[in-house]
C-alpha cells in the first residue's frame, strides 16, 4: 500500500469510528441525517477517496451536533489529544455522544403512549357525543397499542369545544408524562399546529407498509428541518424525533379550552 493509500484508510477508519461514536449505525444513516452525498460519504469512510479539509469540516461540524467530540484535525490526522491514541478519542467520543437526546424511531422498542379512550372523561357529560376516538389495538396488549387514525367510538364533547374543528380523543398508555398526565387518562387532541410549550401527541411513520405507527405523548421544546425535540417527566430528559420518520404532530387541548 503506498502513502496516499494508507492516509486514505487511515482516514477512513477513523470517520468510521467517530460516526458510530456518534450513534449512527451505518454510512447511510449519516448521510441522510446530514445531507451528503452517500456515495461520497461512503468512499470516504472506505478509504477510496481523500478527505479534504473542508469534508472534514463539515463531518466534524455534523457529528458534533450529536454529541461527539470531533474537530476536523481529528478526521485528518489523529486524535483530538495528541497524547492519547484512537481508543482514548472514541472514549471520550462516546462518553460525549451518550448524553445527547436519544432518538425515538419506528422500530425502536420503546411502546407506543396512547390508545383509545373507552369511557367519556368526568370533565365531558356535556355535549353530544360526536368526538371522535381514534385507534386501534394490535395483538391485544396494552403496549402493542398503535394509533393509526381509525374512528373506533365517539365521546362526549365538552362545552368548551363546542365549534372546534379536528378534534377526537385518545387515552393515556405509558407514566413518562406523569404527573401531568397519568395512564388510562383521556386526552382530547386537535389537528392544529402546535407551539413550544404545547403538549403534543406525535405519531411515527409505521415500520412497516400496510401496519400502523407509533404514538408518543410528550411536551414540545422546539422542532428544525431535521429534528423534533420533546421533553417527558418520568424519568426528566429530552428525546428527539427523526423529522422524517414523523407523520403527524397532534396538540394536546388544555383543560381550560375544554371547559371553556
Amino acid at each position: 500500500m503506498d502513502k496516499d493509500a494508507k492516509r486514505r484508510a487511515e482516514q477512513g477508519s477513523r470517520l468510521t469510528e467517530i460516526r458510530k461514536a456518534a450513534g449512527f449505525r451505518s454510512a447511510r444513516a449519516a448521510a441522510l441525517e446530514f445531507g451528503w452525498p452517500e456515495s461520497t460519504y461512503r468512499a470516504h469512510e472506505g478509504g477510496t477517496r481523500t478527505i479534504g479539509l473542508d469534508d472534514a469540516e463539515r463531518y466534524s461540524g455534523g457529528f458534533r451536533k450529536r454529541g461527539a467530540k470531533v474537530t476536523s484535525q481529528t478526521i485528518l490526522y489523529a486524535a483530538a489529544d495528541p497524547t492519547a491514541g484512537t481508543g482514548g478519542f472514541l472514549a471520550a467520543a462516546q462518553a460525549e455522544a451518550s448524553s445527547a437526546p436519544p432518538v425515538i424511531r419506528p422500530a425502536g422498542p420503546e411502546p407506543t403512549e396512547v390508545e383509545p379512550a373507552d369511557n367519556a372523561p368526568t370533565l365531558s357529560q356535556l355535549g353530544d357525543f360526536d368526538v371522535e376516538v381514534r385507534g386501534i389495538s394490535v395483538g391485544g396488549s396494552d403496549d402493542e397499542f398503535y394509533f393509526n387514525g381509525e374512528v373506533i367510538d365517539h365521546i362526549r364533547r365538552p362545552p368548551g369545544i363546542k365549534r372546534a374543528k379536528n378534534v377526537f380523543a385518545l387515552n393515556v398508555s405509558g407514566d413518562s408524562m406523569m404527573p401531568r398526565y397519568e395512564p388510562g387518562e383521556p386526552i382530547y387532541v386537535q389537528r392544529a399546529n402546535p407551539a413550544v410549550g404545547d403538549y403534543v401527541v406525535v405519531e411515527l411513520y409505521p415500520e412497516d407498509e400496510g401496519h400502523a405507527g407509533k404514538s408518543f405523548l410528550k411536551q414540545l421544546v422546539r422542532r428544525t428541518g431535521r429534528r423534533v425535540t420533546c421533553s417527558q417527566f418520568n424519568p426528566p430528559k429530552e428525546v428527539e424525533f427523526d423529522a422524517g420518520e414523523v407523520k403527524e404532530i397532534f396538540r394536546v387541548l388544555k383543560p381550560r379550552e375544554l371547559l371553556g
